[in-house]
């Protein structure tokens, strides 16, 4: 199997069913199947750098909502200062305290100011963020869709007409909201990255090195554990994204491609991960679709091993390319791991 630049730099796997985001003008919203939501708001298409606000809260009559503030920055790692302008008028303290990763500054605000900011937003015209600590410009953060965005999540956690709706506010008490629905649990078992790849057992497909970029070995191993070993094997790559099948072979050496989700458009018997990574003393695969070189759009899962088969533990997913970082995109599925 073969696959394409474009179809690695725009595919979204597929995932345990969940209602599809939805964009209201320059924002982005959706919530995972626990129904926790997740509202983003960004700078314009064309702005440059840009900044966004994404606006998260759990499901449930307690759950507040919680606010974060961003912006593109390139002051270095670190501790930051954020100004935060609301209608041409400081927010609050005006300035907050942030941490940059070098890449974005980001500040969550505290529960008081959140309540506050989302109070504000629904009426709001204008919002500015800069980063004052050190010389960067400010930033415009559109408002366009926000009040439609937020309408959406009260929406779908049933919240609509009452004390604890963000914009569709009304009479129903807090009591009327439902619980969150259970998180899915997996027990899973440990992932161990092999320094050396094993001898590859018999049916393993050899992976394609002139497609991949001429990479030396197009294979690695991840020890599962009880005799059984996950491998990865390039197929394809495309700039910055690399496309690997993943098979199992268990303590016998038989090898199974690890099945695709049915709606895979790709062909083939086997699970394609994008950028396949297992973080140490985890116990997920992890993978990382970049929609561009940036990685501010695209999708992120997780999978874990269960002893006999690798299930989804999570993903997320950002559909517009506009500034926002991958720790920020929309939550679509998650599970406990245990």
């Amino acid at each position: 199997m073969r696959l394409s630049a474009a179809l690695l730099t725009a595919t979204i796997l597929a995932v345990p069913a969940h209602a599809e985001n939805k964009s209201f003008k320059d924002w982005l919203v959706g919530c995972d199947n626990v129904l926790a939501c997740t509202a983003v708001g960004m700078s314009g298409d064309e702005a440059y750098p840009p900044g966004y606000v994404r606006v998260m809260r759990q499901a449930g009559p307690d759950a507040a909502a919680e606010v974060r503030l961003v912006v593109m920055t390139e002051g270095g790692e670190g501790g930051a200062k954020l100004s935060v302008v609301l209608d041409g008028k400081p927010f609050g303290a005006g300035t907050f305290d942030a941490a940059s990763d070098g890449t974005w500054a980001r500040v969550d605000l505290p529960a008081a100011d959140a309540a506050k900011f989302i109070a504000a937003l629904g009426n709001a015209r204008s919002l500015k963020l800069k980063r004052v600590d050190v010389a960067e410009a400010e930033i415009a953060v559109s408002l366009n869709g926000s009040s439609a965005a937020l309408r959406y999540m009260d929406a779908e956690q049933k919240r609509d007409g009452g004390v604890t709706a963000i914009v569709a506010r009304g009479d129903k008490p807090k009591s009327a909201v439902p619980a969150a629905p259970a998180t899915p649990v997996i027990k899973a078992t440990a992932m161990k990255v092999l320094e050396t790849n094993p001898p590859a057992p018999k049916g393993l497909p050899e992976g394609n090195p002139e497609d991949c970029n001429g990479m030396d070995d197009t294979r690695f191993a991840i020890d599962l554990g009880d005799g059984h070993t996950l491998w990865a094997v390039c197929e394809s790559a495309g700039a910055y994204n690399y496309g690997y099948s993943i098979y199992i072979a268990d303590k016998a050496g038989k090898v199974t491609p690890v099945p695709p989700p049915k709606e895979n458009n790709w062909g083939g018997d086997a699970l394609v991960l994008v950028n396949p990574y297992a973080p140490e003393g985890e116990k997920v695969l992890s993978a990382f679709n970049k929609g561009r070189g940036l990685g501010d759009c695209g999708d992120s899962q997780s999978w874990a091993w269960t002893g006999d088969k690798l299930v989804m533990v999570r993903m997320s997913e950002m559909d517009e390319c506009r500034g926002v970082g991958e720790e920020d995109w929309i939550g679509v599925y998650k599970a406990e791991i245990r």
